[in-house]
């Protein structure tokens, strides 16, 4: 049955058109006559036939959230195409890599046999414009916007490297490109070694006006360039494979990533006024407290303290690291804490006051949120951005008279003092208010105060065989040697590093909860380490020991912890058990009962009674 509406919307010849002359329209319509989903790491990735009316062209729809968002595809449908690019392959033949599309029509199959480009172009190679470049990207947004396309039209292009691409068009779709861009990132060299042999790598992270990309350099190719590559300089590169990008590696948005091999071009480029110094994707601080664990941001603020650096000793490897913490304000009226690491901590020397930037900034959840800098992040103080001009005009005008809400909760004694303040006091839970308004049971975890008191605590499996290696934390296997194995590290350590996993039960004037402590809050409540009490209760069940008594354990809990009135900052979270949704609870942070400073929030509750 042959086409009838769709071949309204469909324009024979257009896809020659594009090859040949190097026009590319705002909007393609063609129909997917053929489809195949084929499972990659990012997702499903839409392998296309593709076909004009005339002739039919390989397409490919990039793992994305436009294609997930895609509704009501089938076979024969007519696509509305906005995004896309046409490029060659080492085999010579065409793709058509499609960005963004919708379905508009739901067309059928036609009786008419469509000529493959590929064939017609090997015949007619006269009418193959992609033997001389290729062609450019077309994102109908972006046409609409002449200043949206404005910086890839201006910049120059040196004779030799006519077929210059910009990093977000980079794919593996690509047969031959050449970006322009700037190290806004390289790494130290790192040295490995195992099984198979020893070896070296480093990488650096590549940027021009529309976005980062990571690229990775390996042994003898690291060796090559190490010295040729610096920071802030602009290369062009050319013929790096490329690959899927490993999140667990990287912080950047690419979904794909280069390494350097032996055929890899690099060439300096003295013309860098079109490449920016850095690119930046700023959240308000505001929005801080709201993201997952572990994400990594872009934040802009006023430097509003600057503490001394510390030293950390690691307890599992007796490793030290410098530490400074820094606070960070923004329009929003939050300020945020932000942990600078070895170099960054000591190197830091910023006048409060300042306008600072910073790239690549990971969110921890130590009870409550704040940020901590990456190893490949950047510090830019006073950047010449226009987020830096409203920010520093905002200070100067009011927000140097302005308090502001922190979210920050420091090291050491500072959490206890945020459970202690007023504020927190004042916002503070009960346990049936909690069960009430099902805190822990929602998309994000919730965070609140309580005051309870520890009524009962689980002895029989409460801590467990850690990994000392840094960092690390994996549960440890004992071998037959006495030994104990950790698979991720492929160590065996003499002595494992027993570290809590604390369950208690607590109670206040109207209900009962069970809450998780893990190491460093177990450790604070109970004033013993998770091997001191392990051997106290080992001890305890071995009759050989007769100055320990069978009842030492107990007697400790009940004389130390039992009945003991607490503060807590609790973390509530969803938790799937046996196929049913359950709320987990764990402590954040504890502290002890002030009593002066509850009576004076005491006082004023009472105040704001009319008696």
């Amino acid at each position: 049955m042959a086409i009838y509406l769709s071949s309204l919307m469909l324009k024979p010849g257009i896809i020659l058109s594009i090859c040949r002359d190097g026009v590319m329209p705002d909007t393609l319509y063609l129909q997917a006559h053929q489809a195949k989903s084929i499972p990659e790491s990012t997702g499903e990735r839409l392998r296309l036939m593709l076909n004009d009316g005339q002739y039919a062209i390989n397409g490919v729809f990039k793992p994305s959230e436009a294609q997930n968002a895609i509704e009501n595809f089938k076979r024969y449908c007519i696509l509305k195409i906005t995004q896309y690019e046409i490029t060659p392959t080492n085999n010579g033949k065409i793709f058509l890599v499609v960005d963004r599309a919708e379905v508009v029509e739901q067309g059928e199959k036609s009786e008419i046999k469509f000529e493959s480009l590929d064939d017609y172009l090997k015949e007619h190679p006269e009418d193959n414009n992609l033997l001389q470049g290729q062609l450019p990207i077309r994102d109908s947004a972006m046409s609409a916007s002449p200043a949206a396309t404005m910086p890839k039209k201006t910049v120059s292009k040196p004779p030799k490297y006519q077929n210059l691409y910009s990093i977000d068009q980079l794919s593996p779709y690509q047969n031959s490109w050449t970006i322009k861009a700037r190290v806004s990132f390289k790494s130290d060299m790192k040295h490995w070694s195992n099984q198979r042999g020893d070896g070296k790598l480093f990488n650096v992270n590549l940027l021009d006006e529309t976005g980062e990309i990571r690229a990775t350099a390996f042994n003898q190719v690291a060796e090559k360039f190490w010295d040729l590559l610096e920071e802030n300089k602009v290369f062009y590169i050319s013929k790096a494979s490329m690959q899927m990008a490993k999140p667990q590696f990287s912080n950047l948005k690419h979904q794909y990533e280069l390494q350097f091999d032996k055929d890899t071009i690099i060439e300096p480029c003295d013309d860098d006024s079109d490449v920016p110094k850095l690119h930046f994707d700023f959240v308000p601080l505001d929005q801080v407290q709201n993201l997952e664990n572990g994400a990594v941001i872009d934040v802009i603020g006023i430097l509003k303290e600057v503490k001394d650096k510390q030293e950390i000793v690691a307890k599992s490897t007796g490793k030290p690291f410098d530490r400074r913490d820094i606070v960070l304000v923004d329009k929003s009226q939050f300020a945020v804490n932000i942990g600078l690491w070895n170099k960054h901590a000591r190197e830091f020397d910023v006048p409060v006051g300042s306008v600072v930037a910073f790239k690549g900034c990971r969110v921890q959840d130590f009870g409550g949120k704040s940020l901590s800098l990456i190893p490949a992040a950047t510090i830019v103080v006073n950047p010449d951005i226009e987020e830096a001009y409203k920010i520093k005009g905002w200070y100067d005008a009011q927000g140097s008279h302005q308090s502001f809400r922190s979210i920050a909760v420091e090291s050491g004694s500072s959490g206890a003092t945020s459970l202690t303040s007023k504020q927190s006091i004042l916002e503070r839970k009960t346990i049936k208010q909690v069960q009430d308004e099902k805190l822990g049971l929602k998309d994000k975890p919730d965070y609140f105060s309580l005051k309870a008191t520890i009524s009962f605590i689980k002895t029989d499996n409460f801590c467990y065989p850690a990994c000392r290696s840094e960092g690390c934390n994996k549960k440890l296997l004992e071998q037959d040697n006495g030994t104990w194995r950790c698979e991720k590290c492929n160590i065996n350590h003499a002595e494992p590093n027993y570290r809590y996993i604390l369950t208690v039960s607590v109670v206040d004037e109207s209900g009962q909860m069970w809450l998780t402590l893990f190491d460093e809050q177990a450790t604070q409540l109970l004033g013993l380490s998770a091997a001191e009490l392990l051997k106290l209760k080992n001890d305890a069940e071995d009759p050989s020991i007769e100055s320990v008594g069978e009842n030492a354990l107990k007697n400790f809990i009940n004389e130390n912890i039992s009945f003991k009135e607490v503060l807590l900052r609790v973390r509530g979270k969803v938790d799937s058990y046996q196929g049913q949704d359950r709320a987990r609870f764990t402590v954040a942070s504890l502290a002890k009962v002030d009593y002066l400073a509850e009576c004076e929030a005491l006082v004023e509750i009472l105040s704001s009674y009319s008696v």
